[in-house]
């Protein structure tokens, strides 16, 4: 056989390898790229399950503080032991407690105004103030109350009043109160009715113990 003919055999045999191993090539080439792209696929979906894990986690933590928050009651700044000295001292015959729990009986008539259900926890004494012709108990409460089927919890502040001297405590520069509907000024203690809303207003008594306003500390 001539040597010509064994080249151009193995020319053909080289030609027809290399038209079989382009493909097997691709394919190899494409089946690398596809297996990379799932393990790319299922490592970004492991990362997006942890941070949808990890939200969820946080989200957990959030509704769960909300839920405490919710339930427990608010603290409040009890001064009593700083200032029920003082008030002893003022008023020797004054029944501590019993006056501490007409403060909280007024506070829950207030509320009632308001709330259907609610209940008031601790109450401290958070403030006393003498005046010209008056002197102020303010006592702190936590109160917890419904709203749209969830518990709330807040503070309330509750003034009492004793007016030792009418004349002096009705003067506007040394005494006054607001209006329970408007907020207006009341500088007059005799006063009934408010001047810029017209709501009506009972007045204050005078040397004995009253209910004066109640309000909320957010």
């Amino acid at each position: 056989m001539p040597f010509y003919n064994f080249f151009w055999i193995f020319e053909f045999f080289i030609s027809f390898a290399m038209f079989a191993i382009v493909p097997i090539m691709i394919f190899v080439v494409f089946t690398t790229m596809i297996i990379r792209s799932v393990k790319a696929a299922k490592r970004a979906s492991s990362a997006i399950t942890s941070t949808l894990n990890t939200v969820g986690d946080i989200s957990e933590i959030i509704n769960e503080n909300d839920a405490e928050i919710r339930e427990t009651p608010k603290s409040v700044s009890a001064m009593t032991s700083v200032y029920l000295p003082i008030l002893q001292k003022d008023f020797p015959e004054l029944n501590w407690y019993e006056f501490k729990n007409n403060a909280v009986n007024e506070l829950k008539k207030h509320l009632s105004l308001t709330y259907d259900t609610f209940t008031v926890h601790r109450t401290e004494m958070y403030r006393y103030a003498k005046d010209k012709g008056s002197c102020t108990v303010i006592f702190q409460s936590a109160v917890e109350y419904m709203e749209n089927g969830l518990k709330n919890q807040t503070r309330y502040n509750t003034h009492m009043v004793y007016i030792q001297d009418s004349e002096i405590a009705g003067d506007g520069s040394s005494y006054s109160t607001t209006c329970p509907n408007c907020g207006a000024p009341i500088t007059s203690l005799g006063t009934m009715q408010c001047e810029y809303c017209d709501s009506i207003i009972t007045p204050v008594n005078v040397k004995v113990w009253k209910f004066l306003k109640a309000e909320e500390i957010k």
